[in-house]
């Protein structure tokens, strides 16, 4: 088994919501194919080769939808999310596991995905991805990003957004959130640093039994101290 790489991302919110903290940390893994997803980079309309995106550049999106994609070119034809590792009990979880399938009308284009986690007011970006190929309708090029949530994240039933974008130009081409798809709606989630895991104690219990035996046994006792003191003297 290929052994994924691990991207590290660090950000600062824009905006305080009420369950983000100012800042977070994520560890993310990409697969494609059932490979590692090594950063390519592309072209763009200038000809000049872009870098990979940071977190930062994307700022916070408001729960109400208020953004339309026209293009017909692009689109997300499912998601899938798991959810893993919840060393407290407490049913909140802090990996987080999507699996995107998109698709377009050409042989194949270059595109990235931004993941956002949002509260009940909005949502804020977590992750960018590495720039990936999709071909035409095809279902095998999907894209599994595998989320830990490292710090920064608490216990709340979390939605997701997931913003498409064409590679060449930046350009948005596509998204889905929870109103669209409820396999993003209302995941419990929570950092590392909240999932703890709980101690067990060791409790002693000492029981004592009391009753009709009891008071025989010290009569019985009190019987034969009496006789051999009785001896005793009579000696």
């Amino acid at each position: 088994m290929p052994i994924r790489p691990t991207f590290l991302a660090a950000g600062l919110l824009l905006a305080t919501p009420l369950t983000l903290a100012d800042t977070f940390e994520v560890s993310v893994k990409e697969t494609q194919f059932d490979a590692p997803l090594t950063q390519t980079t592309v072209a763009n309309a200038d000809g000049k080769f872009s870098a990979k995106r940071q977190v930062s550049a994307f700022s916070s999106r408001q729960k109400t939808r208020t953004t339309s994609v026209d293009d017909g070119t692009f689109w997300i034809f499912d998601t899938y999310t798991t959810l893993y590792d919840d060393l407290d009990y407490d049913n909140y979880y802090s990996t987080l596991s999507i699996t995107l399938d998109a698709d377009t009308v050409y042989s194949e284009a270059p595109v990235y995905a931004v993941v956002y986690l949002g509260d009940e007011t909005e949502y804020n970006s977590v992750h960018v991805s590495s720039v990936f190929t999709i071909y035409g309708d095809d279902s095998s090029d999907s894209l599994t990003i595998d989320i830990d949530l490292v710090s920064g994240f608490r216990p709340y039933d979390y939605d997701v957004l997931i913003e498409l974008y064409d590679a060449t130009n930046d350009e948005l081409v596509a998204f889905s959130d929870a109103l669209d798809d409820a396999d993003l709606s209302l995941l419990s989630l929570e950092s590392n640093d909240y999932d703890t895991p709980q101690t067990e104690q060791t409790v002693v219990v000492v029981e004592e039994h009391g009753g009709s035996s009891t008071v025989w046994s010290l009569a019985i006792l009190a019987l034969v101290a009496g006789v051999r003191r009785w001896q005793h003297i009579k000696n």
